[in-house]
């Protein structure tokens, strides 16, 4: 977890778990339907209603971009933004779903290390 004052406004807190995944590119399709390519060559195309449309109209999804320093879809000049490997499980688990297939990418990216019995 990181306490981000300086990278950009206002203060907030990234939660981060795992690989660093960044996104490369997006697309606005209609609507909250996004096409975004991940830096791992990963592709799918989601619906961001469900994370953003509590806090982003209609109207403001033309100021999406991606921050170059985190790699996060951003909205309104960074004032909402979702993390890049959450928006990538997230994206991961919407193509799972629209194929039949099992999300793999909804793993977690680190498994905690067993330790033998007696040395936790």
């Amino acid at each position: 977890m990181f306490l981000i004052d300086k990278e950009h406004p206002p203060r907030h807190i990234h939660i981060k778990y795992g690989v660093r995944m960044k996104l490369a590119t997006f697309e606005q399709r209609d609507g909250f339907r996004f096409a975004l390519t991940f830096d791992n060559g990963d592709r799918a195309t989601v619906d961001l209603e469900p994370l953003i449309g509590d806090h982003i109209s209609v109207d403001e999804l033309g100021s999406a971009e991606i921050d170059p320093d985190w790699g996060c879809l951003q909205f309104q000049g960074g004032m909402v933004d979702i993390e890049p490997t959450t928006l990538y499980r997230y994206a991961m688990h919407s193509r799972a779903e629209s194929t039949g297939r099992a999300p793999a990418a909804a793993q977690p990216a680190h498994q905690a290390e067993r330790l033998p019995a007696g040395r936790r």
